[in-house]
C-alpha cells in the first residue's frame, strides 16, 4: 500500500527551497510551501525560515487518507505531486485518467470528475494497476498534468475550457476513442 513518506520525497525533491517570484500567484514559499498555508498552521514567521518539519505538516494536509489503500507507491507519488502544485485540479486529473482507460465501461463505469480522488477513484486506480496499466496511467495523468500547465499559460478562459474537458470524460459519448487509447499512449507519446 501507499505511503505518504514516499510520495512527500519525491515532492521535496521537486519544489526545492526559497523562492519569491513575482509571477507565483502563492506569493513567497519555502519547500511548496505557500505563506497562506503556512500561516494556516500558525506559523508568523519570515518563509526564508520556515522548517521543514512544519512543511511536513502541511503536506500531510493534502494526502487524502483513501490514497493509503493505492496499491501503486508510482502512482500515489504522481497524483498527491499534482494535487500540491495543482490544488484539485491534481484530483480531477486522475479521474478524466481513469474515465480514459476504463475501456468504454467495462473495467467500471465512469465517474464524476469532481476534484475528490477519494476510495472510488483508488478502487479504479487498482483495477489498472492490477491489469498491468501502471506505466499508461501515469502516463495519462503526466500528459493531462502538462495539459493543465499549458491552459495556466494561456490564461483564465484556457483553464476553464481545460476544466471543462476534463470534466467531459465522465460523459457518455467519449467511448469510442477509448478503444485506442492504450495504443495511442504507449506508440504515440
Amino acid at each position: 500500500m501507499a505511503k505518504i513518506e514516499e510520495a512527500m520525497k519525491k515532492t521535496f525533491g521537486a519544489e526545492g527551497g526559497y523562492s519569491d517570484n513575482p509571477d507565483d500567484p502563492g506569493g513567497p514559499t519555502k519547500f511548496g510551501v505557500t505563506e497562506k498555508n503556512a500561516r494556516e498552521i500558525g506559523y508568523t514567521g519570515d518563509m526564508k525560515d520556515f522548517p521543514f518539519d512544519l512543511a511536513v505538516k502541511v503536506y500531510m494536509k493534502f494526502w487524502n487518507k483513501a490514497w493509503d489503500y493505492l496499491k501503486s507507491q508510482k502512482v500515489a507519488n504522481e497524483l498527491f505531486d499534482t494535487k500540491i502544485n495543482a490544488w484539485n485540479v491534481g484530483d480531477m486529473i486522475g479521474q478524466a485518467a481513469i474515465n480514459s482507460l476504463n475501456l468504454k465501461g467495462s473495467l467500471f463505469p465512469n465517474m464524476a470528475v469532481d476534484g475528490v480522488a477519494g476510495l472510488k477513484t483508488v478502487n479504479c486506480m487498482n483495477i489498472l494497476t492490477d491489469r498491468g496499466d501502471e506505466e499508461i496511467l501515469l502516463k495519462v495523468m503526466n500528459g493531462l498534468q502538462r495539459g493543465w500547465y499549458i491552459a495556466c499559460a494561456a490564461g483564465d478562459e484556457a483553464k476553464g475550457m481545460y476544466l471543462k474537458m476534463l470534466k467531459q470524460t465522465s460523459c457518455p459519448g467519449n467511448e469510442k476513442a477509448e478503444t485506442f487509447m492504450r495504443g495511442w499512449i504507449r506508440h504515440r507519446t
